[in-house]
């Protein structure tokens, strides 16, 4: 069997879509404020996000943070090191990064 680009050309192919979540660490005298701060963070890094939500408070009083990124993989490990890629090359530097689940 044969094939020629003509025929590679009319293939379809489909790319998963993934939520992928970041933790950031922020200091702030409110869960409102911690959400702020990193809502600015990713705006200013150009960084596309949907969702941004307090996880929980530490007790040294900081907020973990969490955003998260829905973006297309061939595999959740090549989407979470994409997006961990991408925050670090923008300066930003959260704690974790971790897919939550595939989306398609």
């Amino acid at each position: 069997m044969t094939t020629s680009a003509d025929d590679d050309m009319s293939l379809d192919v489909a790319l998963a879509t993934y939520a992928i979540l970041a933790r950031f660490r922020e200091t702030a005298e409110t869960e409102e404020s911690a959400v702020e701060q990193v809502v600015d963070r990713l705006s200013s890094a150009a960084e596309p996000h949907d969702l941004v939500t307090v996880e929980r408070r530490e007790e040294d009083g900081s907020w973990l943070v969490v955003a998260r990124f829905v973006t297309v993989s061939v595999d959740a490990h090549t989407a979470v090191a994409g997006v961990h890629d991408d925050l670090h090359a923008a300066g930003l530097q959260p704690d974790e990064v971790w897919a939550e689940r595939a989306l398609s």
